[in-house]
């Protein structure tokens, strides 16, 4: 525990003092390193005049004069407890202050073999002329960062570039790839409606030429004669018809079951004369022109 300073953190109204001192003259508030104003509340607290709050670190120090002596003594004066007391108080709170101040200073940890901050800042470091030397912030940002600026800005600006690109390309094939997958869909539906057709196709072929054994004229077609197989033919009416669908119990010409093979021919009147060629003049024109 040190013996001639108290640290706090900030926020608080009133900083107690927990060491003695010979005047209020000798006491220092620091207020986050930096010394600041503050009043006197008793003989051992204070108040500071800034706002401060708990991120802030508040530092009660006493520095005790060692230029010069508080006490003068001189030959035949008179010797008083007070005198004896702040003189001895002097020498001791010097000590108490440079022993504090070794014990604060950047100590040597043998074992590790380095000086020890204990997690400070070390603060006003010259400028670094060996390598060796402690570097600072300062000496880098003047001397360091801009060739750093120089060399690296360009090659960091073409990466950018260069992945900037690559997302570009990135996004184009991937709106490549949803095309091609709706193609792909698309295509593949086609094939399905192909397959489908191909399918229709082969059975109605299928029909067809297993019906090749029907294909068989019935005559006159008559309702008592039903069902009809596919490929039966039948005569209505003077005009032929092969059924391609259903039973026949419909009678042609529905084109839902029937088609027309044959179609009757027009009637036609003639005069023999004399046992030679019809008189053609005599041959009726019917639908379709002269038979």
């Amino acid at each position: 525990m040190a013996l001639s300073y108290i640290t706090y953190n900030g926020g608080q109204d009133s900083y107690q003092i927990p060491f003695p001192y010979i005047d209020k003259s000798h006491i220092q508030v620091t207020l986050n390193g930096e010394i600041t104003e503050y009043t006197w509340e008793s003989d051992t607290t204070v108040s500071l005049l800034q706002p401060n709050d708990s991120s802030d670190w508040v530092s009660i120090k006493r520095i005790t004069p060692r230029d010069h002596r508080l006490v003068d003594f001189k030959d035949g004066s008179l010797l008083t407890e007070e005198n004896l007391d702040t003189s001895a108080e002097q020498l001791l709170y010097i000590l108490q202050e440079a022993y504090d101040n070794m014990v604060e200073a950047l100590g040597f940890d043998e074992e590790a073999g380095a000086y020890d901050a204990q997690g400070f800042r070390i603060m006003n470091v010259g400028q670094a002329e060996s390598d060796r030397d402690v570097f600072t912030i300062e000496n880098f940002k003047n001397n360091y960062l801009p060739d750093i600026r120089d060399d690296f800005v360009p090659e960091i600006t073409q990466f950018a570039e260069t992945a900037e690109q690559a997302r570009d390309t990135a996004v184009s094939a991937k709106e490549d790839a949803v095309t091609a997958e709706a193609s792909a869909e698309s295509h593949a539906a086609t094939a399905v409606d192909a397959k489908n057709y191909a399918e229709v196709a082969r059975n109605q072929s299928l029909m067809y030429l297993q019906g090749m054994d029907n294909l068989e004229h019935k005559g006159e077609w008559d309702l008592a004669n039903t069902p009809y197989d596919i490929n039966n033919i039948v005569t209505l009416n003077g005009s032929s018809y092969m059924l391609w669908s259903g039973d026949g119990t419909t009678p042609p010409p529905d084109e839902n079951f029937w088609r027309l093979i044959a179609h009757r021919g027009d009637s036609v009147s003639y005069t023999v004369i004399d046992g030679g060629w019809p008189d053609t003049t005599h041959i009726d024109e019917l639908d379709g022109g002269i038979l």
